[in-house]
């Protein structure tokens, strides 16, 4: 093999190296300054939930009038957030039954799709 192309093969070997080792686990894609996303966030209304009945559940939900319904599984660390308090999913779906319209957004995780938490644009309840 010529110098040159020892030369070639090792720079070759040097990039895919330090490619793979940038790229973040599990396929997901870095964003803006390296960051890895594990969650996404789908905003929606209160009216256009289906909440779990119980822990382990499976959320529904609508992004828009027109959209399918969206099926999540949750689990028992799913979290349901009512003006950034955190509540049991009794209190949290009382809550949402009993208000008009409410601006709801539901996070999951990006590799399971599994609800991590619902966070509503509602007053916590004055008591748990």
């Amino acid at each position: 093999m010529s110098p040159m192309s020892r030369t070639l093969a090792t720079l070759c070997l040097l990039v895919f190296s330090a490619a793979a080792l940038s790229s973040p686990p599990g396929g997901a894609s870095a964003g803006p300054g390296g960051f890895v996303s594990t969650e996404r966030a789908l905003e929606s209304i209160s009216t256009a939930l289906l909440l779990p009945t119980a822990v382990g559940g499976t959320l529904g939900l609508q992004t828009c009038t027109t959209c399918a319904t969206e099926r999540h599984p949750t689990d028992a660390q799913t979290r349901y957030l009512l003006g950034g308090v955190n509540v049991p999913l009794a209190a949290f779906a009382a809550a949402v039954t009993n208000s008009g319209p409410a601006a709801v957004t539901v996070y999951l995780d990006v590799r399971t799709h599994t609800v991590t938490r619902i966070v509503a644009n509602l007053p916590p309840p004055a008591r748990l």
